[in-house]
């Protein structure tokens, strides 16, 4: 007899015993606790001795599912959260395929008096020589007012401002002198309602933001690269060679960099060039950049000294 034959009898045999034992088990009681016509599995398992204990252990794994389950719409709705703050916040949610891109902007969150109030009292908190950096899509719940205030709280007490906006609200700060601004080509028309179109001219009205009182303005002109005008210095970096996954941090990039090595030895074109390369390292990933990629562009944003007065 082969192994298979044999397994296959002893699985019917076992069924057979299992069978004739619930039959006999249920005979063994009255006939009034059984139902007619129903299957009495219920009833002839309660008679069982292992019946309590096979309970108890199924309410148990019950109680387990159940709070894994638990654990997983928690962990879900932590996730579902974090997306909705993102996009009420104005962040920029990518849709990347192939070689476009879908930028989607939230209106922004409504910011209460109450926490303008707790804002402007982290500002009076900072001192001489600290940075504050107004970033990304200013919330229209706020009054431009506002922003008016915390510039002017940063200029009184020596608070570098950085100023990283568009549109109205870069427009209704530039008088506030902040330390820098990084429009883009389009945005830096839009504050002289005039359309750029090559870095001579790009260069030209960032020298009139200059002589405004901003002291640091870059222009990134996307893959052609960007330009940095001061008092001091005029010069444009050659952006470096890659492909363009996701710009969305791009700009942001930019501006840590620029700030991360001009805090360390306040030098302008180097800070500039760090800058690029951070922007560039972000570009060219799914997500925001590493100190590494940085590292690794660094040596091919090429500086290059522009004329002054253009």
């Amino acid at each position: 007899m082969n192994k298979h034959l044999k397994n296959t009898i002893m699985k019917k045999l076992f069924i057979v015993i299992t069978l004739f034992t619930v039959i006999a088990v249920s005979k063994s009681y009255a006939q009034s606790d059984l139902k007619i016509g129903y299957t009495n599995v219920d009833y002839v398992l309660n008679l069982l001795p292992e019946a309590k204990e096979i309970e108890a252990e199924l309410t148990a794994y019950g109680k387990q599912l159940e709070s894994q389950l638990q654990s997983k719409m928690a962990e879900f709705q932590e996730k579902l959260n974090d997306y909705q703050t993102k996009m009420s916040s104005g962040e920029m949610l990518p849709a990347v395929a192939r070689d476009k891109e879908t930028e989607l902007n939230g209106p922004g969150p409504e910011i209460t008096q109450g926490q303008q109030q707790q804002l402007i009292a982290k500002v009076q908190k900072m001192k001489k020589g600290d940075w504050f950096v107004l970033a990304g899509r200013l919330p229209d719940s706020i009054a431009k007012s506002f922003f008016t205030d915390i510039a002017t709280l940063c200029n009184d007490n020596g608070i570098h401002f950085v100023l990283d906006t568009s549109g109205p609200a870069l427009k209704g700060l530039i008088d506030m002198k902040p330390f820098l601004i990084k429009p883009n080509e389009q945005e830096l028309g839009e504050l002289f309602d005039t359309v750029i179109v090559n870095k001579q001219q790009a260069q030209h009205y960032a020298e009139k933001l200059v002589e405004k009182g901003v002291e640091h303005v870059i222009v990134s002109m996307g893959g052609e690269g960007a330009l940095l005008v001061t008092k001091e210095v005029a010069v444009f970096a050659e952006a470096p060679k890659g492909k363009v996954v996701n710009t969305v941090g791009a700009g942001d990039s930019l501006v840590a960099g620029f700030l991360a090595s001009f805090t360390n030895d306040r030098d302008p074109v180097k800070a500039f060039q760090l800058g690029v390369a951070s922007g560039s390292a972000t570009a060219f990933r799914v997500d925001l950049c590493e100190k590494k990629d940085v590292l690794e562009l660094l040596d091919q944003v090429l500086i290059s000294s522009l004329d002054k007065g253009m």
